[in-house]
Formats: C-alpha cells, structure tokens, sequence
C-alpha cells in the first residue's frame, strides 16, 4: 500500500511539473480594440511582404486616428498540413 502512495505521489508530481512548464510556454496574445492578428500560410513566398504591408497599414493616418494604440501581430505557418 505504501508503495501505491509513493508511486502515485511521484506521478502527481511528474504531471504537475509538465502542467507548469507548458504554461509557460504560450506567448501573449495582443487582444482589445486595437489588436489585429493576422494569420498566413508561408510556403512559398516567404511572408517578409506581410510584414510590410502591414508597416504600411499601421503607419496611415486614418489607422492612427481612429486606432490610436494599434498593435499587430503576425503568425505565420509554413507546413501543407496546418490546421
């Protein structure tokens, strides 16, 4: 019966540490109002061209006016299978 204890007490453990890791693992979502996130399949054509258009969309007058704390962010995904 002990022995039941020990191993069960080392699994919890085991399973609470794996737990803590992967939290910290996420990265911080932008949210709010103001936020785009904008999602793109690179496989082919890089997606260094997104990033610009999307420099260029931030920095227009009328984004800046009406969105005047906006932030973007961009994930990118390059395998066929994603999804």
């Amino acid at each position: 019966m002990k022995t039941k204890k020990i191993v069960s007490l080392a699994m919890a453990s085991v399973l609470g540490a794996s737990v803590l890791t992967a939290a910290g693992c996420n990265k911080k979502k932008i949210e709010g109002d103001n936020a785009l996130e904008v999602y793109v399949c690179a496989l082919g054509n890089g997606r260094e061209w997104l990033d610009k258009a999307l420099e260029v969309f931030a920095e227009k007058d009328e984004i800046k006016e009406k969105y005047p704390n906006f932030e973007y962010d961009v994930l990118a995904n390059s395998e066929y299978n994603y999804g």
